[in-house]
This record gives C-alpha cells, structure tokens and sequence, in this order.
C-alpha cells in the first residue's frame, strides 16, 4: 500500500482516539461530581440528624396523685409537642420524660380505659437541655357528671353549666370517646391540682378539667358558674383553655362576677373541652 493511502488512515484513528479520551475525561468529571453530590447529601443529613438529637436534651419529672394525696400508678402520661411521647407513672406515681426537644409542649395526665376520669392538661416550656421536676404532683380526680347532649341547651356538671350545642362540636387530637358528644366537668384548685401553667399570663382563681375530652366547640359555649371564687361583684375574668393543637392557651373572652356565680360574656365562653381557668383581667 503506499504512503498516501496510509496518510487518512492515521488521521482517522488519531481522531477516533482523541474522541474516546474526551468521553472518559467526561464520565470521570460526572463520577466526580456524583461523589461530590454524595458526600454534601450525606453531609447535609448528617448535620440534619446532629441538629435534631442536639436540640433534644430536654428532661421532664413528676409525679401523679389522687385528691388523698396517695400515688397513682398506670397513668399515661403523654408530652406533646410534634409528637406524643409517652411514659407510664410508677408504683409511687412518678413519671420521667428524657430526651425531649426544646419547645412548649402539653402534658396530660391519661387513665386508660377510663373516661370518667378527667385528663388533667397544662403546658410546659423546655429549654433545649433543661432538667426539670415539677414542683407539685399533678392530681387525677374523676368528673363530677357526663351529661349526654342530643340537642342544643343548657347542661350542668358539678358548678358548671354550659349552654351547649352538638353541632358546634368536633373531636381533637386526643378526644378518646369518639364520636360521643358530652359534657363532663370537674373543679379543681389550681394552687394544688399540679397542672403546669407555662405561657399562661396572670394568676387563675378558678380551674376546671372538661370532657369529652379535648373536644373543639365552634362557636365557644357560653358558661355560668356556681360561686365567685373570692371575686367582687362586677369585676371581669379571662377565659383560658388548652389549646393542644398549637400548645397555647387559647382565650374564649371574658366573664363578669355576678353576686353569686360568674357569667361568660356575649360572643364568649368554653373553646375547647381541656384544662380551663378563669384569670382576673389586670386592674
């Protein structure tokens, strides 16, 4: 073959080789990049992951008892914040949270099995690696009366009556009975039922555990109550109540003092069927 015939040849398997090395430079840049892509993502999780468990160094003790001051054992305690974290109360009623994230969360004190007995609810404010007991046991007492409601009116449990209306009620989070639609109060005094009461502004004079519990009422319902707590005649009190959706006090307005109860005001009363108290607006 001559020299001239030879010469394309060259030319050819010259390009055909350059053209294989710049598709390996290629996939070598594509690896590289992958392995790049991989080790941020792994970083990014990684740093994700410390972050969570970083902020979760939170830790929470008490304790349950019953209205004679003896322990309760059984009790699911639940600690509320994203999710529920449970612990069971022991022989001598305490219960212990551990690695509980930085935030305000619900506390509610369950019986199992039992709905007749309310579910006391307040809310605690953890910092990121707090250690906290609670200084007073939190007190598990039944409800004075469940009182059925088929239809729209006024229904009493204990000193409190409520103006109720089953179509403004829907279930919670954590309502237990339901599909139920009742009415079940107690009273309780919030100096020594044990009910934690972080975020809440002012001091409560009166405290009320509600069922069906954790039940939504839209519109609140209006409520009088039997006794004056120690308040004057006209003087005005703010209605509080757990909000365990956003881990608030939620207000349902305010009540006057009459000479012998108090009394929700218009537009006023009962949001939801938790933890309620009555606070003495300032002045």
């Amino acid at each position: 073959m001559s020299r001239r015939a030879l010469f394309p040849l060259a030319v050819l398997f010259a390009l055909s080789c350059a053209g294989g090395d710049a598709k390996d430079d290629t996939a070598a840049e594509a690896d590289a990049d992958t392995d790049t892509d991989a080790d941020t993502d792994a970083d990014t999780d990684a740093d994700t992951d410390a972050d969570t468990d970083a902020d979760a160094n939170a830790v929470l003790v008490g304790a349950a008892v019953d209205t004679s001051g003896n322990p309760v054992s059984g009790l699911r305690m639940q600690l509320c914040y994203h999710v529920c974290r449970t612990a069971e109360s022991g022989a001598d009623g305490s219960f212990r949270f551990e690695g509980v994230e930085g935030a305000t969360h619900s506390l509610q004190a369950v019986t199992p099995g039992d709905t007749s007995v309310a579910v006391p609810t307040g809310l605690v404010t953890l910092g990121a690696d707090e250690s906290r007991t609670l200084p007073v046991p939190m007190v598990v007492v039944p409800y004075d009366a469940r009182r059925d409601i088929n239809a729209a009116g006024a229904v009493t449990s204990g000193v409190l009556t409520v103006q109720a209306d089953p179509a403004g009620f829907t279930e919670g989070l954590y309502t237990t009975d339901y599909g139920e639609v009742y009415f079940a109060a107690v009273s309780v005094d919030p100096a020594s039922a044990g009910v934690p009461l972080d975020t809440l502004s002012g001091t409560p004079v009166a405290m009320f555990h509600l069922g069906n519990y954790d039940g939504v009422l839209s519109p609140a319902w209006p409520f009088s109550v039997e006794g004056t707590f120690g308040l004057t005649e006209g003087q005005t009190v703010e209605i509080f109540a757990v909000d365990n959706a956003t881990k608030t006090w939620a207000s349902g307005g305010t009540a006057t003092v009459t000479a012998t109860g108090i009394q929700s005001g218009n537009g006023s009363g009962i949001p939801f069927l938790t933890t309620l108290v009555l606070v003495p607006t300032a002045g």
